[in-house]
């Protein structure tokens, strides 16, 4: 065959590739807008392995979860999964992020009335940057956190964005540097405590046994 109907054939061939690279990355973009990836929750430990004597209740409140779309493609919520000890209560929910900044327990429950912790008053622990933010949830005294997978405790953003580790990126990723549309971001999370049992949270060797506990139970995202 002549070199001069080669070079057809091989623009030919170079022009169906782009137009599938440019499709692909097409319904890349489309994808991403319409129904975002959402990021991965951290799973809360076994009711049969949890720390302390907490007993799995009967019902866990189904946090509210919509479908991802372009106005929710930050956050993530899972399941609160309910345990009881006697008249005490406990609540764990899964929250998850893309953006540290998105990270923010208060703003994240606004709508869901059963963790919503009105007027929140936080309480720096002595063991800095442990935060624990006390309120009413539905008129009861309620104590509330987030657990990172540190170990550490904190409930406002300021303080989450300084302990929320970000996975870190695979080669892949960081050898395009986030360039491409759908490459998926590292995100960030922490397990949100919801207690009426302010022992749980107050600082003390008991609270900070269980508190690392839950920490090394809990399946953190990769």
């Amino acid at each position: 065959m002549s070199k001069t109907a080669t070079a057809p054939l091989a623009r030919a061939h170079q022009r169906r590739w782009l137009a599938v690279l440019c499709g692909a990355s097409g319904l890349a973009i489309v994808q991403q807008v319409g129904f975002p990836q959402q990021p991965p929750l951290p799973v809360p430990p076994d009711p049969q392995s949890m720390p302390i004597a907490w007993r799995s209740a009967e019902h866990s409140i189904s946090a509210s979860r919509l479908m991802a779309t372009m106005l929710q493609r930050d956050v993530a919520t899972g399941f609160s999964q309910r345990f009881s000890k006697g008249s005490e209560s406990l609540l764990l929910t899964p929250l998850a992020s893309w953006k540290s900044a998105a990270l923010d327990p208060a703003k994240i429950t606004s709508s869901m009335p059963e963790l919503y912790l009105s007027r929140p008053k936080l309480l720096s622990l002595q063991e800095k940057p442990q935060q624990i933010a006390i309120g009413r949830i539905q008129g009861v005294i309620t104590f509330q956190t987030c657990l990172t997978r540190k170990g550490l405790i904190a409930f406002s953003n300021r303080k989450l964005e300084g302990i929320s580790d970000r996975s870190r990126q695979d080669f892949l990723r960081t050898l395009i540097k986030g360039r491409l549309p759908f490459s998926p971001k590292p995100s960030v999370s922490c397990l949100l405590i919801t207690t009426n049992n302010p022992s749980v949270l107050n600082g003390s060797a008991d609270s900070q046994r269980f508190l690392k506990d839950l920490a090394i139970q809990t399946q953190w995202p990769l």
